[in-house]
């Protein structure tokens, strides 16, 4: 990926960054569901952590941009040689 893009500038990129979010805010569009209701479904179904601040307030969100540029210590290892 980083070979191939290598002469393209991105300003932003817009997305939703995880299966948890992406199941919530699908839910209350199609559905016209409130987040509470949605978020314990994700919950029942196993969408979302028990802890749900992992999911839903950028904890997992924050590394994936880091993960997707290859950086593995910030996907929680090391580079070994």
């Amino acid at each position: 990926m980083r070979e191939g893009l290598v002469a393209n500038r991105f300003p932003r990129i817009y997305g939703i960054l995880n299966g948890t979010c992406n199941y919530i805010l699908t839910q209350m569009e199609e559905n016209d569901a409130p987040y509470a209701t949605v978020l314990a479904d994700a919950k029942r179904l196993g969408y979302a952590e028990a802890d749900e601040s992992l999911d839903v307030e950028a904890g997992t969100p924050r590394t994936k941009p880091a993960c997707s540029r290859g950086s593995r210590t910030a996907c929680g290892s090391r580079p070994t040689r």
